[in-house]
């Protein structure tokens, strides 16, 4: 047999010219792949986070229309007189209000649960026959509380 010819002005190439444009296409393909990868972990990590405050915020929401009730019954009471009678403090006390008097100012301040962990505090202040809003925020009512802790590092290994 005789040895294959090549077209005059062609050189012979060997499998390194075949084989690079290979290795790039599928080094391509590989950073591709692991950024869709990221790009799905991140989105479903968006996701649930976007799901948690939206939940929250309606909790919150429930809260403060709650707390809007409270101040209008708190409104009903102290239009009956409720601080008129005997004992102020416990009637205040058994509607779940806090009434408090400090040298010439009084309070009156209910919290409204809005998670395990915060509330809405309403504050408002005594004066005349009616009443001033001091305070309506939301605060943290407890320590949280990690039901599994990230692994840490306490800087021993298994060979010290």
């Amino acid at each position: 047999m005789s040895a294959r010819r090549l077209p005059p002005g062609r050189a012979a190439r060997g499998f390194a010219a075949v084989g690079a444009p290979s290795v790039i296409i599928l080094f391509v393909m590989l950073c591709l792949v692991c950024f869709a990868a990221l790009s799905l972990v991140s989105a479903n990590a968006e996701m649930r986070l976007a799901s948690r405050m939206g939940d929250n915020t309606v909790r919150w929401y429930e809260a403060d229309a709650e707390a809007q009730r409270r101040l209008a019954r708190l409104d009903a009471l102290l239009a009956g007189g409720i601080l008129d009678g005997p004992d102020a403090e416990g009637a205040l006390a058994a509607e779940k209000y806090v009434y408090e008097k400090a040298q010439s100012e009084a309070t009156i301040t209910f919290f409204t649960a809005v998670s395990d962990y915060t509330a809405l505090e309403t504050r408002v202040r005594l004066d005349g026959g009616g009443y001033t809003l001091v305070r309506n925020a939301t605060v943290v009512t407890g320590d949280l509380e990690y039901t599994q802790l990230p692994f840490l590092w306490d800087g021993v290994t298994m060979y010290d």
